[in-house]
């Protein structure tokens, strides 16, 4: 007999490790609770304070908010991107930055750190203004935690990470585990719990016109920019990728990030190379047809634009972050995954064992949809 394997062995830490931090949290919860009642719900927060791709999923959520409250001052608390991220949306009045530290992938929980006196400073400015509603849908215990130091009245949060005792409406109550749950199918079934809206799970940003000429079709969009190096493709990867599609495209483009690989097209393919904020990103992406990147923002932005996408992923759970009816690879099976910010082997195995062939296919496949 063999004793339990480096993947078994991290799967079971953090099963143990949510269920101690639950109990603590509902437990320091009980004894300094929230009021009960419900606010005049004039001024609501909402905390956005993770990725791009988690601020999307929320989508659905966000439209029901605001058809729900039109008269009330949502705000939307977290990174300086959002503004960009929804801009012409028509969901919020304002935005706050918020950042907490431990959304960083290193260095997490320095409280000596500057980064932590900003947060600390930033916390108590908010204090002297409370949100009447406060509303986060990231199954996170911290968010708890960050609402309580809020002093917001009402917090509309997910009871099952902990901290029952602070959060006024489980926006996570119903039929299945909130940690796997789609963020966009969870967004709805939070319209429907708070906003009492029934609505499709299915994010989606306003529509935009697309302007490129007919000739250029179909355009093939490249994005292999991710923040965290172990959810990266190398260069060789995407390379023999595309050359095993059977067509090229009209055109490729390159979507350029601080930490995209080289990407090397096959000789004779039309190549265009392009970087630019959000909001020009949001008026891009209905231009392209096929998308193919890594599990990214740019991957939920492209999808709730109507692009195709043909999406790798490394470490991500595919229940919670693929978007629905889209084309999502991933090494399987895959013990370790989701593995968060470090690789329990001595190499990636989720990328090493990438099929070149079977990302070609996928890709002739939606090139010719």
């Amino acid at each position: 007999m063999t004793g339990p394997t480096a993947p078994d062995r991290n799967v079971r830490y953090r099963a143990w490790r949510a269920i101690w931090s639950r109990r603590l949290l509902n437990l320091l919860a009980a004894l300094a609770p929230i009021g009960r009642g419900v606010s005049p719900r004039r001024r609501i927060g909402v905390l956005l304070t993770w990725g791009i791709g988690d601020a999307v999923m929320m989508l659905p959520f966000l439209r029901a908010l605001r058809q729900t409250y039109p008269d009330a001052e949502i705000v939307g608390l977290g990174h300086p991107w959002l503004p960009d991220l929804f801009a012409e949306e028509g969901l919020f009045d304002s935005y706050q930055r918020l950042v907490p530290p431990w959304t960083r992938h290193s260095g997490k929980y320095r409280l000596w750190s500057a980064e932590w006196r900003r947060f600390a400073a930033h916390v108590l400015a908010f204090r002297r203004t409370p949100f009447d509603l406060l509303a986060s849908l990231r199954p996170d215990p911290r968010d708890a935690i960050l609402a309580r130091a809020l002093a917001c009245r009402e917090f509309a949060g997910i009871a099952d990470c902990g901290g029952r005792g602070w959060i006024s409406v489980d926006l996570g109550a119903g039929e299945g585990d909130v940690n796997s749950l789609y963020g966009g199918a969870l967004a709805a079934r939070a319209a429907r719990i708070l906003c009492k809206v029934e609505i499709s799970p299915i994010p989606r940003f306003r529509p935009r016109d697309a302007q490129r000429p007919p000739a250029e079709r179909p355009l093939l969009g490249i994005s292999f920019g991710a923040s965290h190096p172990i959810k990266r493709w190398h260069e060789a990867g995407i390379a023999a990728a595309l050359a095993g599609m059977k067509k090229a495209p009209a055109s490729a483009l390159i979507i350029g990030h601080d930490h995209s690989p080289t990407v090397h097209l096959p000789i004779g393919w039309r190549r265009e190379d392009w970087r630019g904020s959000l909001t020009e990103l949001k008026s891009l992406l209905p231009q392209i047809d096929v998308l193919f990147c890594s599990d990214s923002g740019v991957m939920h932005m492209a999808a709730a634009s109507g692009c195709r996408v043909v999406a790798l992923f490394t470490t991500g759970m595919l229940s919670r972050f693929a978007p629905p009816d889209q084309r999502v690879y991933a090494v399987e099976p895959m013990a370790c995954r989701p593995c968060g910010d470090s690789c329990i082997h001595t190499t990636l195995r989720c990328v090493e064992g990438i099929e070149t062939l079977v990302m070609s296919a996928m890709l002739d496949e939606a090139i010719s949809a």
